[in-house]
């Protein structure tokens, strides 16, 4: 019949400072069971005169039992830095870590019994015959490190994919915020074709010949209602230079008008011509406004489309760095487990 061997796991969070916490895991066996002694974790003396300095180095194994010292008064007397205890401390940076190391303990020790119960039955002899044990099993060491390292690596990869996605999300942000801005030019323009134009430049198209106060007016209003828009016109480009300049442009369309409204005295050989070059080049503008608006407001649509997809896709990606992250911290957690002392970096 087999014996029961009893652990203990003591788990609780621990506060270095008011910023920084660490979980500790304080793990001890409380019988023995079929072990030779209750014993089982290999510690290394760092200070001979500080025992809190000890450091926790591995679950032991068959030899580790049969050779090591079961306290450290013993160890030191024997000159030796290594000694067994039935305790064992770990600490952790983050609660994932700390609960994937607490499974990976108690998968360790139990590993430990069934390999002293192999070696007591099977192997172990009572004579003055020595047989050499390893004390690690090298393959499955190496099977954890070659696990952690692909996890890392997969985490970089996923790292990597996150920040473009970020990048991308940025870049169609941007792209959009231009296409809305063009769309609010073309439409001050429609705007001002569909009434402006129509009440301050059709009446003065269609006026006396002669020019008189009504016409004066008139030219005077054309101006007042065309100069917000000559002015957005002389700035352009309000958008990257790529999206290029007015046709007609409105800052020369504004000088007609002024043209015009400078030729009082002569109005019928310099004003008249005038004007109808001018309503040539409006009409001109007017048809250009609109097909601009029309393919604004198509390249605004397909921009804004872009952003949704790209904000998807970057959510995408964090969460599945956020899971990259987890698995890494899982199997270097494996890893420390059977080997405190491993150098991820290295």
């Amino acid at each position: 019949m087999t014996i029961k061997t009893d652990l203990l796991f003591d788990a609780y969070e621990y506060r270095i400072s008011d910023t920084e916490t660490t979980f500790r895991i304080e793990t001890s066996i409380q019988s023995k069971g079929e072990l030779p002694q209750e014993n089982i974790f290999v510690n290394t003396i760092v200070t001979e005169s500080d025992p809190a300095a000890d450091v926790f180095n591995r679950v032991g194994s068959p030899s580790d039992l049969r050779t090591l010292k079961i306290s450290r008064a013993l160890a030191i007397t024997a000159g030796e830095t290594e000694y067994l205890s039935n305790t064992c401390t770990i600490s952790y940076p983050t609660l994932e870590v700390a609960i994937a190391a607490k499974a990976t303990i108690s998968s360790r020790v139990n590993e430990c019994i069934n390999l002293w119960i192999s070696y007591r039955d099977s192997f172990m002899d009572d004579g003055l015959v020595v047989h050499p044990f390893p004390t690690v099993d090298a393959s499955y060491e190496q099977g954890l490190k070659d696990a952690y390292t692909g996890a890392k690596s997969y985490r970089v990869t996923k790292e990597t994919a996150a920040t473009a996605a970020a990048s991308a999300l940025t870049l169609a942000t941007t792209d959009a915020a231009n296409a809305a801005a063009l769309v609010a030019i073309y439409t001050v323009q429609t705007d001002f074709c569909t009434k402006d134009r129509i009440n301050a430049w059709i009446p003065l198209k269609v006026a006396v010949t002669d020019f008189t106060g009504t016409t004066q007016t008139q030219v005077t209003n054309l101006k007042a209602t065309f100069m917000p828009l000559a002015s957005l016109g002389h700035s352009w480009p309000p958008t990257p230079a790529e999206e290029g300049a007015l046709t007609p442009d409105l800052h020369a369309l504004y000088h007609e008008i002024l043209a015009i409204s400078n030729s009082v005295d002569t109005y019928n050989n310099v004003g008249a011509p005038l004007a109808t070059t001018l309503d040539t080049d409006f009409a001109a503008f007017c048809s250009a406004a609109a097909t601009n608006r029309t393919a604004a407001v198509t390249t605004k649509a397909a921009d804004d489309l872009a952003v949704a997809n790209a904000a998807t896709a970057k959510e995408e990606a964090d969460a599945e760095l956020a899971s990259a992250i987890l698995a890494e911290a899982a199997a270097l957690a494996a890893v420390k487990a059977i080997c405190p002392d491993y150098d991820p970096s290295a």
